[in-house]
């Protein structure tokens, strides 16, 4: 599905000779003609915006532990409760994380998640200012109660913002700016990750320093910078942005008006979506490298919140642990250098073995030393060194499978799979801080840390069955007609069509179809394509959510019906110049039907719609081999049914039906059309609040049909954007598919 680009997207922000004073160029980043002086400067900007997210995220994230330690001392409870929160709202906003990645506009996108991480920052220090500033306020239990909700408000608030810009520039921008180069993705993992480390480093030990002197003045430092870096921040991803056509893609995502939606309905879609998600997630052929990255995530075993707090009442001064949390950085640096180095010699998949085998070393030392009976001195100073050099497994563990990760997940997915896997991430952490609010005291710290030891064995368990069943894949390059008949999915054990639900993904060297089997016995059959920049696994499970006025789906209201879900090939962006899934290339979406100025472009466009056309076509004969074209239903959604539109004025036999919705009539030429369009029963559908294909087109669509002699049943509705309208829509879907089924 197609969203409208903003004004600051539709025409390179850019082009040569349109900015004197501007000192980047546009560039192909698949282009292996593209300088790499082009790539270093841009890299600089992203490296620069990174830098200043990430120092003012690691100097807050370690300041509000030592702030809050100082306000309420000798115990974990209130860094625990603070931390567990902050984990408990990245868990629950997962799904919407991911939604919002995959869909808005990538540059409004990070900006609000940088503003909406600076704005929660500012109101946490006044809080804190005014705890230390007026130490009595802890002395009240309500005072304190108050400060607190206000601080885990706005720990919730930072920590979401934080995780959205990091699964956002990290899993999402450093692919695109990569180009498909893996040196280059390489190389700028690396440096992020550098970076991250570096701040790691020096943001705990500069604060703390200040913190020694006096925390009064660490909290107004902390603060003050949040101000001071944030119009550069914002300055440098934008130029990124904008000299990068493939970041300034109109994502296709579905655009949905859900204001009309009570409570309760909410709540269910947003339960169906995690659910469908979540098994989308677990069923990927990588899940097994993420989990066991999710499980590292169960440890009190860092010089985060918990341990801090330990160390600090253990009489450990702050200034000495920010040199402590120094030292372990350094170790991780060490591991962004190492990394790559062991990656590129044997591999992702081995490295992520030995890096993990070491960490699992480390930290059960770390271990030994609290229960050990040894001198408190000598535990302390055994538990600092191992958990250090533990680093070192955690962040060539996170490379390893990072980048195993960026390379089996399809673009279109990417950030629905980084926010399940941060989701899981975060509930690691919510069980470790959870640990430390039953275990509160700090002699009773040594049984969180054998919690954290059993995590990581499990960890390394779980990505040893990993290695022995991962076979890599590639994505589908190229568009081919593909042929599917019906014996090539159902399986020997569903003949009588009784079999549970299934989802299969048909994959080929040429095209993914998602099938979803019919639970009851086998009666029609519907193939519906997707729009631009969409898949039919991502698709398929969207669609099938939106709800009729009974509250049930189109899956439950048809149990007989096979749905075949067709993936768009891969096709270069001649405006953007780089790869997007999509039926046919074009130029605009808020003018659909406007050609490129180049004609050789729109000869390729022409050649795209038909070669889709037949491909649909073929599909549909085949299926119709086993089901009959009386059974038969074709739709499409926005450029799917652009393209479904044409395949139907082509064909010479009648079918059950044709569903249409946000969509236009594709093309400048003229289409005769066939007998079989004309007897074909045509319903379709548009909102009037649709901003990404205006539903003046949807009515142009209607009128050509009706004169070309098509039988078209027109609806449109107030609400809905560019999707389907519920349940009104839905309820028109049923009554159309209804009244074509026998009985």
């Amino acid at each position: 599905m197609e969203q409208i680009a903003s004004a600051e997207d539709q025409e390179p922000l850019l082009a040569e000779g349109t900015c004197e004073d501007a000192e980047l160029v546009q560039i192909d980043v698949e282009d292996e003609s593209a300088s790499n002086k082009d790539f270093v400067k841009i890299s600089r900007l992203l490296y620069t915006s990174h830098f200043l997210s990430t120092w003012n995220n690691r100097v807050f994230e370690f300041g509000a532990f030592l702030f809050l330690a100082g306000a309420v001392p000798n115990t974990l409870l209130p860094a625990s409760i603070y931390a567990l929160s902050a984990s408990a709202a990245a868990v629950i906003f997962s799904q919407w994380i991911g939604q919002r990645i995959d869909s808005v506009n990538r540059l409004n996108l990070i900006r609000q998640s940088i503003f909406g991480q600076r704005l929660a920052v500012a109101i946490s220090c006044a809080v804190l200012s005014l705890l230390a500033w007026v130490p009595s306020l802890t002395n009240s239990i309500v005072a304190l109660a108050a400060a607190l909700t206000v601080l885990v408000a706005m720990g919730v608030v930072e920590k979401v913002c934080a995780v959205t810009t990091l699964i956002s520039v990290e899993r999402d921008w450093v692919v695109i700016i990569a180009g498909g180069d893996e040196d280059r993705l390489r190389r700028l993992n690396s440096l992020m990750r550098r970076i991250d480390l570096f701040c790691k480093l020096m943001g705990p030990l500069a604060i703390s320093l200040v913190d020694g002197i006096s925390p009064k003045i660490a909290i107004l430092v902390t603060a003050g910078m949040t101000v001071v870096f944030l119009p550069v921040e914002y300055f440098a991803i934008a130029r990124v942005y904008k000299a990068i056509p493939a970041l300034r893609i109109p994502k296709d995502a579905p655009s949905r008006d859900d204001t009309v939606l009570g409570l309760t309905a909410h709540m269910s879609r947003w339960t169906r979506t995690t659910t469908t998600t979540l098994k989308w997630y677990t069923s990927h052929h990588v899940f097994l490298a993420s989990l066991p990255l999710a499980l590292l995530y169960i440890t009190v075993l860092s010089f985060s919140g918990p341990m801090t707090v330990f160390l600090l009442a253990l009489g450990v001064p702050s200034g000495a642990l920010g040199g402590i949390r120094g030292v372990s950085a350094l170790f991780e640096l060490s591991a962004t250098w190492i990394a790559p180095r062991i990656m590129k010699r044997i591999g992702p998949v081995r490295s992520g073995i030995w890096f993990l085998n070491w960490q699992a070393f480390c930290v059960t030392a770390a271990c030994l030393c609290l229960w050990l009976d040894v001198p408190r001195i000598w535990a302390a100073t055994g538990l600092v060194c191992t958990v250090a050099l533990s680093r070192v497994g955690l962040w060539g563990f996170d490379m390893s499978a990072q980048f195993l990760i960026q390379d089996e997940v399809a673009e279109p997915d990417r950030g629905r799979f980084s926010s399940q896997e941060s989701a899981l991430q975060n509930l690691g952490e919510m069980v470790a801080f959870g640990s430390t609010i039953i275990f509160s005291r700090p002699e009773q710290f040594r049984y969180p840390a054998v919690m954290s030891a059993g995590a990581v064995g499990l960890a390394a368990v779980l990505y040893a069955i990993f290695v022995g069943l991962y076979k890599p894949t590639k994505h589908p390059p190229i568009f081919e007609i593909l042929v599917l008949p019906t014996s090539r999915f159902v399986p020997a054990q569903d003949t009588n069509n009784t079999a549970s639900p299934l989802n299969i993904d048909i994959k080929t060297k040429t095209m993914v179809t998602h099938v979803v089997l019919p639970t009851a016995a086998h009666t029609h059959t519907v193939i519906f394509l997707h729009g631009r920049d969409s898949t039919a696994a991502e698709f398929a499970p969207e669609f099938f959510e939106s709800q009729a006025s009974d509250g049930r789906t189109l899956q439950e209201i048809f149990p007989g019906i096979k749905w075949v879900f067709p993936s768009a090939p891969t096709i270069q962006s001649a405006r953007f110049r780089t790869d997007m899934s999509q039926w046919f290339d074009m130029y605009r979406t808020e003018t659909p039907h406007e050609q490129y100025p180049n004609s050789t472009n729109s000869i390729a466009v022409d050649r795209q719609l038909t070669e889709a056309s037949a491909a649909i076509t073929t599909i549909v004969d085949e299926e119709a081999r086993f089901i009959g074209r009386d059974h038969f239903f074709l739709g499409g959604i926005s450029q799917g049914c652009a393209t479904a539109v044409d395949a139907l004025l082509r064909m010479d036999q009648r079918l059950a039906g044709f569903i249409g919705m946000c969509s236009w009539l594709p093309g400048q030429s003229a289409y005769e059309c066939t007998l079989g369009a004309k007897q074909t029963p045509v319903l379709l559908a548009h909102c009037e609040n649709d901003e990404t294909i205006d539903i003046r087109y949807g009515k142009e669509l209607r009128d050509k049909l009706v004169k070309m002699g098509c039988n078209v049943e027109w609806h449109d509705y107030k609400e809905g954007g560019h999707w389907v309208n519920e349940p009104e829509g839905v309820d028109d879907m049923v009554a159309f598919i209804q009244q074509r089924l026998p009985g």
